[in-house]
């Protein structure tokens, strides 16, 4: 957003740099304000380029009103040389159009890339929980089926089954704990106290996983 910003500010000075060269530079010097027309491009270009086909329209149209009255001053009456004025005009509408509308296929493209990477991202962690949950639940059903048909162990079968619960719900409780939001608070703490409490929670995870 900031990124924007900062290129909105520097088209908004391209176009006034270029307007002010144009309006100060006397009006015989054809060859000079034939260039501004042409640097007139570049901040056309870069709204495009930043903002897609609304932005380039919209600094299009800040061109157009400041340009018109420069060209209205300067108005012969000569057929061919008013033509090729309103014509570079034209041509700059339609190079805006055309810019911005690259820029917008561009930017959908993007995004649309984006998201196929996110929802493939999504399902290998899918895959991955699904792998690591279809090892207990087989241990679960076999075992169960076990005790119902009365055969081995039956105390011995039920604690399998219920390390193997146990297992899926530390499985599931960190998808749970991964997928809530962080929410962080920035404060002064001793830093010998937040090592020392790491550890202490390293060391009862540790013992749970024993």
């Amino acid at each position: 957003m900031l990124k924007k910003s900062y290129l909105a500010l520097i088209i908004v000075v391209f176009v006034l740099f270029i307007t002010y060269l144009h309006y100060s530079t006397l009006p015989d010097i054809y060859s000079f304000h034939d260039a501004y027309k042409e640097f007139y491009y570049i901040p056309i270009f870069l709204g495009a380029l930043a903002f897609g086909l609304k932005g380039t329209l919209i600094v299009f149209l800040c061109v157009f009103v400041f340009e018109l009255p420069f060209v209205i001053e300067g108005w012969t009456g000569a057929f061919a040389s008013e033509v090729s004025r309103l014509l570079h005009l034209i041509l700059q509408g339609l190079f805006a159009i055309f810019a911005g509308y690259l820029a917008d296929r561009e930017m959908k493209t993007r995004e649309q890339t984006e998201k196929a990477r996110d929802l493939a991202r999504i399902g290998e962690v899918a895959t991955a929980i699904v792998h690591d949950l279809k090892n207990p639940i087989i241990t679960i059903l076999g075992f169960s089926k076990r005790i119902k048909e009365k055969k081995g162990n039956a105390d011995e079968a039920i604690e399998i089954v219920i390390g193997s619960a146990l297992t899926m719900q530390k499985i599931v409780q960190g998808v749970l704990d991964f997928s809530k939001p962080l929410q962080l608070t920035l404060r002064q703490e001793d830093i010998r106290e937040v090592i020392a409490k790491a550890c202490q929670f390293c060391e009862a995870k540790a013992g749970e996983m024993v």
